[in-house]
Formats: C-alpha cells, structure tokens, sequence
C-alpha cells in the first residue's frame, strides 16, 4: 500500500476510537458532585491562605500598631541617649573650686589647676603666666572655675578678689 494511505487509515482509527472512547464516558461518567456551603468554601480558603476584606483591614491596623509601637519605643531610646548626652556635658561645664593659700609659689598653683583639670601643662601654664608677669598678682582665697576655661580666664579669675 502506498504511504498516504496508511496515514489516512491511521487518523480515521485514531478519531473513530476518540469518537467510542467519549461516546462510553457520557453514558458512564465518574462525576461526584458536592454541595459546597458558605462556610466550607471561607473555611477553605483561609486553609489556603486567602483571607475576606475585614480580615485582612484588621491584620493591616495591627501591623501599623505594633510599627507604631516600636517607633515610639526608638523613640524613647533616642530620648534617653540624648538625655545621658545632656548629662555628660554638664559634667565637663561643672566648675573645680581651688584653694590658693598665702604663700603659695606659681607651681604650687598650676599643680592644683593641673590636678582639678582645668589645665593640660603645668610648665606651659607657668610659662604662660610669667610671660604676661602676673605671676606676683595671684590673690590668696578660694575660686570657683569652670572646665575648658582658658588661660587667659583662669589668670583673669586669679588675680582678682574671690567673692
């Protein structure tokens, strides 16, 4: 036989077999049918990670608040930080009270300011007072001095009556 027409007969038993096969199955069909409630289709569907409109407005507020929540608790840690900042800073302003008694030399002095850090060299600071020949002006009594004062500020509050 010749090769058309052995496709021609393999097509037509092909499509008389698809004809039978469907013409079986719609006297025989294994159809089960079930009645699906409301309740069955929601239950569902949640298990399959689907959620109605309530639902899912109501997870989205309690995400805002909990985002809310830690904003407000990076918030409070933010203050907190600020304030020891604050605290720290007043503690460098405090003022160091020094005694100079009667007598007391140049050195004796610096060493006092040295000791209270109020200066950073005792021998520039002497240097630096004899310099400008204040160092026969220092007056006896006691004086309250602030932190990071400058030289000039701590001769200027030395040489002159304590209150």
């Amino acid at each position: 036989m010749d090769k058309k027409i052995k496709i021609t007969y393999l097509f037509l038993g092909v499509g008389i077999g698809i004809i039978i096969a469907s013409t079986l199955y719609s006297f025989y069909p294994k159809i089960e049918y079930i009645d699906l409630t409301d309740d069955i289709i929601m239950e569902r569907a949640r298990s399959l990670g689907m959620v109605g409109l309530k639902e899912s407005i109501d997870v989205i507020n309690k995400e805002e608040l909990a985002d809310e929540e830690n904003t407000m608790e990076s918030a409070n840690d933010e203050m907190k930080e600020v304030q020891k900042d604050i605290e720290e800073i007043k503690a460098e302003v405090e003022e160091r009270e020094i005694v100079v008694e009667s007598g007391s030399s140049l050195t004796r002095v610096s060493k006092q300011l040295y000791n209270a850090n109020l200066i950073d060299n005792i021998d520039e600071f002497i240097s630096f007072v004899k310099d400008k020949k204040l160092d026969k002006k220092i007056v006896t009594g006691s004086y309250k001095i602030e932190l990071n004062s400058s030289y000039d500020e701590i001769i200027e509050i030395l040489t002159k009556r304590p209150n």
